[in-house]
């Protein structure tokens, strides 16, 4: 893998760019919602179009 790198541009580039990707992620510490939360904001949205439509 390591030689197909050297090799190949557009493969050295995404790798790259994914790398910083997964740097970044890690770095930001991101938390995920629970389901019950995704539940939550989803009846909200719910809530929030049927006054819209009304």
């Amino acid at each position: 893998m390591l030689m197909h790198l050297l090799l190949c541009k557009p493969c050295r580039k995404y790798t790259s760019k994914n790398t910083k990707l997964t740097h970044l992620i890690k770095k930001s510490k991101l938390k995920t919602c629970s389901e019950k939360e995704k539940k939550a904001w989803k009846n909200s949205i719910e809530k929030e179009m049927a006054k819209g439509e009304s």
